[in-house]
């Protein structure tokens, strides 16, 4: 059973994030990826929700994680999500699938539990084309 994570946001590589050095240290590169979806912008970070319109892609990278448990444990707590309260949680761990060169991957990803009032769309779907 493959653990796959799927990150758009300022976890992405390119950000040098302190988190995506543990990223990287606990699972493998596979590629860039795309989601049916929107992101929209929260705070300094973005929020990702599913969509039910093909055209609307979000754009970030996938990696296969090799200690689940760990990476998974300090993500949760870093995206403020709360397993046993998913309701209070700012966002919520799901399995959403993927496309990684035309292949489709079922993966984690964060997506933003919160109303979506005033907030603005990232209409590119790429947190760095914002």
């Amino acid at each position: 059973n493959i653990d796959y994570l799927f990150v758009y946001g300022t976890l992405r590589q390119e950000f040098g994030n302190e988190l995506h050095k543990i990223i990287a240290k606990n699972s493998d590169y596979v590629g860039m990826a795309s989601y049916q979806g929107e992101m929209f912008m929260v705070a300094e970070f973005p929020g990702i929700i599913a969509s039910n319109n093909t055209d609307n892609q979000v754009v970030g990278e996938l990696y296969k994680v090799n200690s689940p448990e760990k990476l998974f444990t300090i993500l949760d707590d870093y995206e403020e999500y709360d397993p046993n309260n998913e309701a209070e949680s700012l966002y919520v761990r799901k399995k959403v699938e993927v496309i990684v060169e035309g292949e489709k991957i079922v993966s984690s990803a964060y997506l933003y539990n919160r109303s979506l009032d005033g907030l603005d769309k990232i209409e590119s779907g790429d947190f760095l084309k914002r």
